[in-house]
């Protein structure tokens, strides 16, 4: 009994920690429903339940974009337009707030292909100092600026290894699935097709 208590946290850093955590795995999770499984109630009740936990500022925007799009794809008007308005008032400057005011533009997507390529390398430096969680918050900060560039699956792929250095096998799995069946024949999702072989052994 005392080696078991003797494993339960009591410090304030190691309590924080776990909630940084938890809040990042139910995140990831809503996202893995929302874009994976097109399953926008299971998002929806993640990503609802994980607003509520206090998460890190630099989730808040990405919470509100999700469950905006998630709302909105389920044809629930009035709660698409809460998150909307909460986009607007709040981001006003933001390249989400950009998509919603100017849908059929794509985002300023000119966001050069040189300036993408900055980007991967500032985030690959992050993954490479261990920061895993820091590096799959500014890649989904990102991805709507990313767009339809080849760089894409750079980012998607990056962003998964960062997921396997934290959560969980399962949700490691998942996200090599989504990299696997949605850049199937680039580098990329043959490199996800090659990792998910090897987890199955």
């Amino acid at each position: 009994m005392d080696s078991y208590l003797a494993t339960i946290p009591i410090l304030k850093e190691e309590i924080d920690s776990l909630k940084t955590h938890r809040n990042q795995a139910l995140y990831e999770l809503g996202l893995i429903y929302k874009e994976q499984f097109k399953n926008p109630k299971l998002a929806i009740q993640r990503l609802e339940r994980v607003a509520t936990l206090q998460p890190k500022k630099e989730l808040v925007l990405p919470i509100n974009w999700h469950l905006y799009q998630a709302h909105k794809d389920l044809g629930d008007v009035a709660k698409a337009s809460f998150y909307e308005n909460i986009i607007l008032t709040e981001y006003p400057k933001t390249v989400f707030a950009q998509i919603i005011k100017n849908p059929e533009e794509k985002a300023t997507t000119a966001v050069k292909v040189n300036e993408l390529a900055n980007l991967y390398k500032e985030f690959y430096y992050l993954y490479k100092n261990e920061e895993y969680i820091e590096t799959v918050d500014r890649i989904n900060e990102v991805l709507p600026e990313v767009g339809d560039s080849k760089l894409m699956p750079k980012f998607e792929l990056l962003k998964t290894f960062a997921i396997g250095k934290y959560l969980d096998k399962e949700a490691y799995k998942k996200a090599l699935e989504f990299v696997a069946v949605n850049y199937g024949n680039m580098d990329e999702g043959k490199k996800a097709k090659e990792i998910l072989k090897q987890l199955a052994k």
